[in-house]
């Protein structure tokens, strides 16, 4: 079940940039889901016209997002024939669809691994910005070979932490922390893609390093 109201709202024109969702243009609206639930969906899509056509699955679809309370989805299905289970959460589902200065929190489980991310994002105003916590957790390396088509090596126990701000043209990673067997990075990454030509810099130290 799901309500949706929209209200013409006339704003004043000024140079100053949006800081709500209300400010952002001339029309706000609202939105609630009372229950969701989905099931039984397939897409099939291609990388590139040579590659092998991939298929992904839905095999269900839990959430809700009353007026004034959190979002919350729960999916569970397949990918390049790997199970997931995913989660979101967000402050509410009107700052989601907008993207507004809102909480998001996910977390999915692939191929052996775990990938956790939670941050604020914003895309109103001129500074648009998103910041997030990334954690990746696995057993194995070589579990995500038929995900990312790779041939990774077998290490065991492997985990990446760090610390994201993305805004258009640049990414940021700080705090990095890149764990694979008995190897550890740490450091920095920077990639800007408004500097004429594109700057990637990486700025790594390692205390421990198995070759």
């Amino acid at each position: 079940q799901v309500n949706w109201a929209t209200v013409n709202a006339v704003q004043p024109v000024t140079d100053q940039a949006p800081s709500s969702i209300e400010d952002a243009g001339t029309q706000s609206f609202g939105v609630a889901v009372d229950q969701l639930r989905l099931g039984d969906i397939a897409l099939r899509f291609e990388d590139r016209p040579e590659a092998q056509v991939q298929t992904f699955t839905l095999r269900e679809a839990e959430g809700a997002a009353p007026f004034g309370e959190p979002m919350s989805l729960k999916m569970k299905g397949t990918l390049r024939e790997e199970p997931y289970a995913l989660s979101i959460a967000a402050s509410s589902l009107k700052e989601f669809l907008a993207m507004a200065h809102t909480r998001v929190d996910l977390q999915i489980d692939i191929a052996g691994t775990r990938i956790e991310f939670g941050g604020f994002t914003d895309r109103l105003g001129r500074n648009l910005r998103t910041e997030l916590e990334l954690a990746v957790r696995g057993d194995r390396l070589d579990s995500l070979n038929r995900l990312l088509d790779m041939d990774l090596p077998p290490l065991e126990k492997y985990s990446f932490d760090a610390g994201v701000v993305a805004r258009p043209g640049k990414l940021e990673m700080t705090g990095m922390s890149l764990r694979v067997g008995e190897s550890i990075l740490s450091g920095t990454a920077l990639l800007d893609d408004t500097a004429q030509p594109p700057v990637v810099s990486l700025d790594l130290v390692s205390d421990s390093l198995q070759l």
